[in-house]
């Protein structure tokens, strides 16, 4: 929420102050949305490799040694992902995540179409 309520912010500053249309707050919760898919993907990704690599291990646990039962941390796997498959191995499969925005954007348009007549009725 508190991305979306900057990118609110900000574009009612655009605006002097008006209140938004519902394309425009839409638009700010699109902006909020990519923000939050681009800042958090990477993580996901990484942390998607950990547990594989978790599963992975304990499936063929009978070949596992000791020395390399040591599962990497977050920041390892960030190296080891740029290191052996570049930059871009962070934020594979994102175009999936950017277009489960569109189910945020139909949630927070309802929410403040509903909480603006609210606000109004009292």
């Amino acid at each position: 929420f508190t991305l979306q309520e900057r990118a609110l912010s900000f574009f009612s500053q655009k605006k002097q102050g008006a209140e938004l249309d519902g394309t425009e707050r839409s638009m700010a919760t699109l902006f909020a949305g990519v923000i939050a898919v681009v800042l958090t993907h990477p993580l996901r990704n990484a942390a998607l490799r950990i547990t594989l690599l978790k599963k992975e291990k304990r499936e063929n646990h009978k070949n596992v040694t000791q020395e390399n039962q040591k599962t990497p941390a977050l920041g390892e796997m960030f190296n080891y992902m740029i290191n052996t498959e570049g930059y871009a191995s962070l934020f594979k499969g994102m175009s999936a995540s950017l277009l489960l925005i569109s189910n945020f954007i139909i949630h927070f348009g309802l929410y403040n179409a509903v909480r603006s007549r609210f606000l109004k009725s009292y």
